[in-house]
């Protein structure tokens, strides 16, 4: 009787865990994670994401022919120098996220085959319940979608002018 009654309880709890696995993966926060995580939004954002990818309503291209249509980096901007854009070659782009909400903006370049790298610090927050990370660089804010975000991927969404950017990071 005793080892019956064992049976049946564990058959109740396995099959709590069971609907338990199946309702905690239905209700995850981004559109594209996988399942819903333990960790904490902050703490899956902070620390430093290398661009891996950039997709242009739904065609993945060259951060370098991105940044041509957009007529450059933000980073670039006001600093006096006449840059020949089609010299230019983007090696790298970095955004580091610190728990204190600062960070960094670093793009690694080649200009006519000399390295160039460039850091610019940044702020950045949540915003419309952590479905949106705005980041403001030289007092400039721009806003974006999280549409992944774990331990290992971040996808960040841009809609300008008619125009679809998906910005897909991965954690160093």
């Amino acid at each position: 009787m005793k080892t019956q009654k064992k049976i049946a309880s564990f058959l109740v709890v396995l099959m709590l865990l069971g609907t338990s696995g199946v309702f905690l993966n239905s209700c995850k926060k981004y559109e594209e994670n996988d399942s819903m995580s333990l960790l904490s939004p902050k703490k899956r954002i902070v620390g430093t994401w290398m661009f891996e990818e950039t997709v242009l309503n739904g065609t993945s291209v060259n951060i370098n022919y991105l940044i041509s249509l957009i007529g450059g980096l933000p980073a670039m901007e006001n600093n006096g120098l006449d840059i020949d854009l089609t010299q230019l070659v983007v090696n790298s782009i970095k955004v580091k996220l610190n728990k204190d909400e600062t960070g960094e903006f670093i793009v690694s370049a080649s200009y006519m085959s000399l390295p160039v790298s460039h850091t610019e610090k940044i702020t950045w927050s949540f915003e419309d319940k952590k479905d949106f990370v705005k980041i403001t660089l030289k007092d400039k804010d721009e806003k974006f979608k999280i549409i992944k975000l774990t331990k290992k991927d971040l996808w960040l969404e841009k809609e300008q002018d008619g125009s679809v950017v998906v910005a897909k990071c991965t954690k160093e």
